[in-house]
């Protein structure tokens, strides 16, 4: 977790959520950016609640499918219902992180995810 997140160390990392441009990251670290940064900064990202101005910007294809995700994800447990749907219910059934491919622009990063399901 202590290694070095890219081949090339660097102390500011720019992740981009293509289809979600409102979620980019950036990830500081004056000691080099690090993979555990990267996980935390990534778990922090998918588990911030989606308020009503954000979920109202997402098209009605996006909202029907993650409210449908919340619901499965939060029926057994009625504390984290109470919190409201999450930004990791919008990437549904993509949740499994598979890595990051440098962007178009050479200088951020793109990140991929991944199904469960082939």
């Amino acid at each position: 977790m202590n290694e070095q997140a890219i081949a090339i160390p660097t102390t500011h990392m720019y992740i981009n959520f293509p289809g979600f441009p409102r979620w980019s990251l950036e990830i500081y670290n004056p000691t080099g950016v690090t993979i555990h940064d990267v996980l935390t900064k990534l778990y922090e990202l998918f588990h911030r609640r989606v308020g009503k101005d954000e979920f109202a910007s997402f098209p009605h294809s996006l909202q029907a499918p993650a409210s449908k995700a919340f619901s499965v994800r939060t029926s057994q447990n009625p504390a984290e219902r109470a919190h409201g749907i999450k930004r990791i219910d919008f990437v549904f059934p993509n949740l499994f992180f598979v890595g990051l491919s440098l962007a178009a622009d050479g200088h951020r990063w793109d990140i991929n995810l991944a199904s469960a399901v082939a």
